[in-house]
C-alpha cells in the first residue's frame, strides 16, 4: 500500500482527494475548530464550499486578484462591486506589528502594516473578511520563492476580523503553513523517508504514522528545549562540519541521533562487551 495515491492507477483527481481529506479530518475531530490553512492554488470558491460542508474555517493565500467581490460603502451605504487586487491597493492600514523571520539560517525582524474588509462573493450570503499585509522592511531582499516575502499578501479567510488582534491571529495562524511544509518535507523526501515505506494494511499504516509523528515531534521538541551543546554534537555526528554558512535544522539533528542508535544496536548486537580490567589477586 502506497502512502501517497497519485502515484496508484486508481488516482481519480486531487481535487477529489481534497475533498475527502477535508470530511475525514472533520469525522476524526467532530467537536474541535478546525481551520485549513491553504496556498494560492486553492484560492476556490469550490474550495470554500467544501471546506464550509464539514463546519470549519480557512485561510487562503489569494492567487486571483482579479476575482469580483461585493464590498460595503459605509459613506454611500450600499453595496459595491469591485477586484480583489483594487481593495488590497486601497486598503485603509489599520496598525503595524513586528514579526520575526527566518531568512538564510538567520533571524531578522521586519515591520508588517495590516488592514482588512468584509467581503461577500456575488451570489454567496456567507460574508469574508479579506486581510491585507503590507511588509514594509527587506521585501527587496527576499527570495523570489519567498512568499512570506512578497510585499503585498492578501488573505481571505471565513473568520470575522473587525479587530487588529483578529487580523494578526489571521496573519499568524497563516504563516504555520511554513512549519507544516517542513514537517512534510521531513517526512516524505530526505529525512525519514515515508514513502520509501510499503505496508500491506490500513492498520498498519495508520500505526506506522502515528509513530512517525511522534518522531516528527520529538525532533522538533528536541532541537528546541535539549540544551544547545548536546544538539550541536548529535548534528556534529550527523555530518554538521561547522562552517560558517552550514544551517542548524532537524537533519542533521536526525542524522546525528540515527548514527548514535545504529551504534548502540550494533554493539549488543555483535557480542561486544567492555575491555575486562587487570587481574585482581586472590587470596587463599
Amino acid at each position: 500500500m502506497r502512502w501517497f495515491s497519485y502515484q496508484t492507477p486508481d488516482f481519480v483527481s486531487q481535487n477529489r482527494h481534497l475533498r475527502r481529506a477535508l470530511r475525514t479530518t472533520r469525522a476524526l475531530f467532530p467537536q474541535h475548530a478546525l481551520c485549513f490553512v491553504l496556498d494560492g492554488v486553492r484560492d476556490d470558491q469550490k474550495v470554500f464550499r467544501w471546506v464550509r460542508e464539514v463546519k470549519a474555517d480557512f485561510i487562503v493565500t489569494v492567487a486571483h486578484e482579479e476575482r469580483v467581490v461585493e464590498v460595503w460603502n459605509t459613506r454611500l451605504s450600499r453595496r459595491e462591486t469591485v477586484s480583489i487586487g483594487e481593495l488590497m491597493h486601497l486598503v485603509l492600514w489599520q496598525g503595524t506589528f513586528q514579526a520575526q523571520f527566518q531568512r538564510a539560517g538567520r533571524q531578522e525582524q521586519r515591520t508588517l502594516r495590516l488592514g482588512w474588509f468584509r467581503v461577500r462573493l456575488p451570489g454567496e450570503d456567507e460574508p469574508l473578511s479579506l486581510v491585507v499585509v503590507e511588509h514594509l522592511h527587506a521585501a527587496e531582499e527576499a527570495d523570489d520563492d519567498d512568499e512570506e516575502g512578497e510585499r503585498l499578501v492578501g488573505l481571505l479567510t471565513r473568520r470575522p476580523v473587525t479587530t487588529l488582534r483578529q487580523a494578526q491571529q489571521v496573519y499568524a495562524d497563516w504563516r504555520l503553513r511554513g512549519q507544516i511544509e517542513h514537517g512534510y518535507r521531513l517526512a516524505q523526501e530526505a529525512g525519514l523517508n515515508i514513502e520509501h515505506l510499503l505496508v500491506r494494511s490500513l492498520e498498519t499504516m495508520q500505526r506506522l504514522f502515528g509513530f512517525l509523528l511522534w518522531a516528527i515531534l520529538f525532533l522538533f521538541r528536541a532541537l528546541r528545549r535539549w540544551p544547545r551543546p548536546v544538539v550541536r554534537w548529535f548534528q556534529h555526528w550527523g555530518g554538521k562540519l561547522g562552517r560558517k554558512h552550514d544551517r542548524s535544522g532537524l537533519y542533521w539533528l536526525l542524522w546525528g541521533l540515527t548514527k548514535v542508535w545504529q551504534a548502540l544496536a550494533i554493539g549488543p548486537a555483535l557480542g561486544l562487551q567492555p575491555a575486562p580490567g587487570p587481574p585482581q589477586p586472590t587470596y587463599g
